[in-house]
């Protein structure tokens, strides 16, 4: 008899530990399996004259928790952690495409790194991205 309730806690603990797998493996999965493309914000200022506007994207890799994205004439990577809704990013750096690059577009740039590396957390709501950092956001939408 002793051994029957033994059993029977063993195998509910062991399916406990089961319902729990898929609330760790999804964690940023709201992330992955997307382009997203960041709404500029107006305070960064217009494209610089003689530039065709260009998008600013980010994709999040989720086997190995980096990020990929361009801006400009610039390709970005860093690092990406999610706990719950918080994120955070690390490692940021960016190598430049063969072009001249424009007057504006380095500051744009930056800005956008230092908001990524200020960030605190994070929404997704259908295919919107809201990145939190001080008292602003970048809002990003799904391609």
């Amino acid at each position: 008899m002793m051994k029957k309730g033994i059993g029977s806690l063993v195998l509910i603990a062991a399916l406990s530990l089961l319902m729990l797998l898929p609330a760790c493996a999804s964690e940023g999965a709201d992330l992955t399996g997307a382009t997203w493309v960041l709404d500029l914000p107006e305070e960064w200022g217009e494209t610089p004259e003689g530039l065709t506007p260009t998008e600013v994207t980010l994709e999040f890799v989720v086997d190995d928790g980096t990020i990929v994205g361009t801006f400009a004439y610039q390709k970005y990577t860093g690092a990406y952690a999610v706990d719950g809704s918080a994120i955070s990013f690390e490692k940021l750096g960016w190598t430049t495409f063969s072009c001249m690059a424009a007057a504006g577009t380095l500051s744009r740039e930056q800005a956008y790194l230092f908001a990524l590396g200020d960030a605190q957390s994070y929404r997704v709501q259908g295919d919107t991205l809201t990145i939190h950092y001080g008292d602003q956001e970048l809002i990003f939408r799904r391609r």
